[in-house]
């Protein structure tokens, strides 16, 4: 399985996009054989830890659900339609059930991964349902509801109601330990912390400062630092670093790189890539997709500004996430014509299609280098100059990587 950035967005000429995540170099679109969906209106995306299948869902009245068993591609569409729960907002997928939310007749669906069949959950009270998410083991749902906010026990779907609702919820986010969740509204209060086993509130925060009005899916949990939140928000400079243990927060100034709000936030899960992306909805800027150090904040020099033939950028919302595998690594070390290290640019390229998968600089001390690819190859390693002149008597066919 590839390593991939995987959106769906309201206003493309088709809902689904996939890009190829590349080590030092930017995102590469993906060809898709995929339903033509066109008419994606706030869409929702959730793929299963283990990474099996994953659940699309948008807030229409019809042909709202997809469930694809080859994620990666969208690929092996097994469920597609229309569900009970007339406008389903939210979805998300455990390793044993996925479940969608929204309003409507129903306001939570959830249904068993092994067959697809509804399983019967107590949604009593919970009005229009804005978000639901699973723990990162499966063992809790929350579903935030207009008139209840709600966490249920996977095991045998007991649940207990928050003493505060978070009316629309617009981002879920758990805690490294998996004890606590995180959730982003746009009304008072607009940030909240629970704890899972005991169903209680240990913060909120009530600045309007933090309205997360217009945005969706708008916490990640940092992959570098477990007790760090990042969170989209409405106002300047648009995301905030939250700090769990401390309820420490600052402002992630970085991040606003043309003065407009981004409405979804995804974290590279390898904490070694210090990678997140920020998805934006709107047409000018030429901002669809932005990539920043996590640790700085700063904007990798090496992305491009991605333009809008990789996301319309329609004003509209997107949703995302990230998949991944076991990654594999090319090592070597580089030496001139004088058998001393030195600096040079190295690329794999996938021997089968002649892709370029992943590049990197060779430390000028040591010479050594390391290439991080998705599969085993084989791979064909080219060595250049900084200024790209290709050194012809140091090309290596064939390569194969080692898995780390």
């Amino acid at each position: 399985m590839p390593k991939r950035l995987l959106v769906v967005g309201q206003g493309e000429a088709y809902g689904f996009r996939a890009f190829d995540i590349r080590q030092g170099l930017e995102l590469l679109p993906v060809a898709l054989s995929v339903h033509p969906v066109k008419n994606f209106y706030a869409p929702n995306i959730s793929v299963s830890p283990d990474q099996s299948y994953c659940v699309v869902c948008k807030e229409l009245s019809s042909d709202n659900f997809f469930l694809f068993n080859r994620p990666e591609d969208f690929g092996e569409a097994v469920d597609h339609g229309t569900y009970s729960n007339a406008y389903p907002a939210s979805c998300s997928a455990s390793n044993e059930f996925y479940v969608f939310g929204g309003r409507g007749s129903a306001k939570l669906e959830v249904r068993r991964k092994s067959n697809n069949l509804l399983y019967g959950v107590n949604d009593q009270g919970l009005g229009d349902v804005s978000m639901v998410a699973f723990s990162d083991d499966g063992e809790y749902l929350v579903v935030c509801g207009y008139y209840a906010t709600r966490i249920y026990r996977t095991n045998d779907w007991t649940f207990a109601d928050l003493p505060k609702v978070a009316r629309v919820c617009k981002g879920i986010a758990f805690s490294g330990d998996g004890r606590k969740v995180v959730l982003h509204c746009t009304s008072a209060p607009y940030l909240l912390v629970a704890d899972l086993s005991s169903c209680t509130v240990e913060y909120e925060l009530n600045s309007y400062l933090f309205d997360a009005s217009g945005a969706k899916e708008t916490v990640t949990r940092s992959p570098i630092d477990p007790d760090v939140f990042f969170i989209c928000v409405r106002h300047q400079p648009f995301v905030k670093r939250f700090r769990l243990s401390t309820r420490l927060i600052d402002d992630f100034n970085h991040a606003n790189l043309n003065g407009v709000q981004y409405h979804e936030i995804v974290a590279d899960p390898d904490p070694e890539e210090d990678a997140m992306y920020l998805l934006q909805n709107r047409t000018d800027g030429n901002h669809g997709i932005a990539k920043l150090h996590i640790s700085s904040g700063l904007a990798y020099e090496d992305q491009p500004k991605m333009a809008r033939n990789l996301l319309a950028a329609s004003g509209a919302e997107y949703s995302a996430c990230i998949i991944t595998t076991t990654p594999h690594r090319i090592r070597g070390a580089v030496r001139d014509v004088n058998n001393q290290p030195v600096a040079r640019v190295v690329r794999a390229y996938k021997r089968d299609t002649g892709v370029l998968m992943a590049q990197t600089v060779s430390d000028a001390v040591t010479g050594d280098y390391t290439l991080k690819v998705y599969d085993a190859g084989p791979y064909d390693v080219q060595f250049m100059t900084a200024p790209g002149e290709q050194l012809n008597d140091l090309f290596f066919s064939r390569t194969e990587p080692e898995p780390m």
